[in-house]
């Protein structure tokens, strides 16, 4: 496997967190045009001092005034008109409301097994290790790849191609671990290749057949968007028992 440049695999050990920037709905915005119009005041400002007006009043002479524009002839004067205007101002309002209401979320998409895709939010994600630090335990199912020393603490690191079935690559020559948490819990997880970020809209995660509560959804029918809470309160992959 080709390891990940350093710019990307830093930018995914990066917690971030979406934001939704408030903006002024385009019907508020035609209202507040519309009640400026309706004070009829004069648009003669800047706008008739910049280059291009300079040269007309140099073209007409130098004592020629810059004509007076008022606002209220630059919108429709009968009611029925300016009551289209409002209608159709109404409909692009809503969707740009459809538009704020989408809240989007970062995530680290990443490979299993030959082509699979699958994606970790980034609020769950602390760090990515090298695979190589794991330290495998006796006696423990195959899903359990064994544990980790993550800042003086002992870690679970599960193996997710063997809790979804992900075939094996075998031109694999390193494989990687995200370190999730989810309030008190935390583990690693064993992953593949590292991809990109990018970012999903949770409303529109489409639900996958025969889903086990591991997954939260599918982005873009194609990238597995993994519930980490679920996974990580799963007492059926932590390592639980004391070794005979």
């Amino acid at each position: 496997m080709t390891k990940p440049k350093k710019g990307k695999q830093d930018s995914t050990q990066k917690i971030s967190a979406s934001i939704r920037k408030p903006s002024l709905s385009t019907s508020k915005k035609l209202d507040q045009a519309l009640e400026f119009a309706q004070r009829n005041e004069s648009l003669t400002s800047q706008s008739t001092t910049n280059t291009k007006q300079e040269k007309i009043n140099k073209h007409l002479g130098a004592h020629s005034k810059p004509q007076t524009i008022y606002a209220q002839s630059l919108i429709p004067n009968s009611s029925k008109e300016q009551a289209i205007l409002r209608q159709r101002a109404k409909l692009i309002a809503q969707k740009d409301t459809d538009q704020d209401e989408e809240i989007y979320e970062q995530y680290i998409r990443f490979k299993l097994g030959l082509t699979e895709l699958y994606g970790i939010p980034y609020q769950y994600a602390e760090k990515i290790l090298p695979a190589a630090k794991v330290t495998q335990v006796p006696c423990t199912p195959p899903i359990i790849a064994g544990i980790v020393n993550y800042r003086g603490e002992l870690l679970t690191v599960l193996d997710l191609k063997q809790i979804f079935g992900a075939k094996q690559d075998d031109n694999l020559n390193e494989s990687w671990i995200i370190i999730v948490k989810a309030g008190t819990a935390k583990a690693g997880l064993i992953i593949d290749e590292i991809e990109d970020n990018d970012e999903f809209v949770p409303a529109k995660l489409t639900s996958p057949l025969g889903n086990n509560g591991y997954i939260q959804g599918v982005h873009a029918g194609k990238v597995v968007i993994l519930n980490i809470g679920s996974i990580l309160t799963d007492s059926s992959l932590q390592i639980d028992e004391s070794v005979n």
